[in-house]
């Protein structure tokens, strides 16, 4: 039996977010169609060569995903892939918790005081004219809004488009209201329509907003200093997303008199 007439290429790429590779895919999608069988069964069924498939089937039972039986030539049971999902959630969460411990320790030891220390001393050997660079992909535009949010202590100004204020201020809702909390004044300029009525309601609570049917550009400005300012529509894929920042209080300066002409316009 080959194992494409058991799983197509499409199921076997989505199932390596259980956190296997291809080969553990194969062995344990042939598993699951078999019920029981050898190591030497499985490789001939999934085309995975036999002299790997004992390390992968070792590899598979330390991942939870099968488990072995008494006798010669041992067999093979897989686990129910409901259960094989409980236990990769499990093992995620638990690493998570570990990471997370870590970098709580990492925070206060004197290893970030070291590193805070050659940042400082490094970023004043930069021309100021340098500070600036390109953020390519969605997650890392959004991660650097989040930086510069947290980082705000007297304003935020941002201006957008209507199907991407609803992306980005979900994402940056609660980055926003800590700012707000701060006391950092913010003031969005951007469409407002019936798909977006929702994240504008939750917006209103937190800053001063503007309806800018008629300006289609797409920037932030953090403190008059940092600007971001993107570069792809709004409907690009996530991944080829990109915005450039950069810091200089000239180029805030300029932006934050357009923003103001903008604003005293709508």
């Amino acid at each position: 039996m080959d194992l494409k007439m058991i799983i197509d290429k499409s199921l076997i790429s989505k199932m390596k977010e259980f956190g296997l590779n291809s080969y553990e895919i194969k062995i344990w999608s042939a598993l699951l169609a078999r019920g029981s069988a050898t190591a030497g069964e499985l490789a001939e069924i999934s085309n995975v060569p036999r002299s790997r498939s004992y390390d992968i089937l070792e590899s598979l039972e330390k991942k939870g995903f099968v488990i072995s039986q008494f006798g010669k030539p041992i067999r093979y049971l897989a686990i129910e892939p409901s259960e094989a999902v409980n236990r990769v959630k499990a093992s995620i969460l638990k690493d998570a918790e570990e990471n997370i411990k870590i970098l709580e320790e990492i925070k206060t030891s004197p290893i970030l005081k070291e590193l805070n220390l050659l940042y400082e001393n490094g970023i004043t050997k930069i021309d100021p004219l340098e500070i600036s660079g390109a953020l390519k992909s969605r997650k890392n535009v959004h991660d650097h809004l989040r930086f510069l949010i947290r980082n705000s202590e007297k304003s935020i100004e941002l201006i957008s488009t209507d199907s991407a204020i609803v992306n980005k201020i979900n994402t940056l809702l609660f980055d926003l209201k800590k700012a707000k909390e701060r006391g950092v004044k913010i003031r969005v300029a951007a469409p407002l329509t019936s798909e977006n009525n929702e994240t504008i309601k939750l917006l209103k609570e937190i800053a001063d907003i503007k309806n800018s049917k008629n300006v289609r550009s797409r920037f932030g400005i953090f403190d008059g200093e940092h600007s971001v300012l993107f570069i792809t529509p709004e409907e690009v894929n996530p991944g080829v997303e990109s915005a450039i920042w950069v810091k200089s209080q000239h180029l805030g300066d300029s932006l934050k008199s357009v923003f103001e002409h903008i604003w005293e316009n709508l």
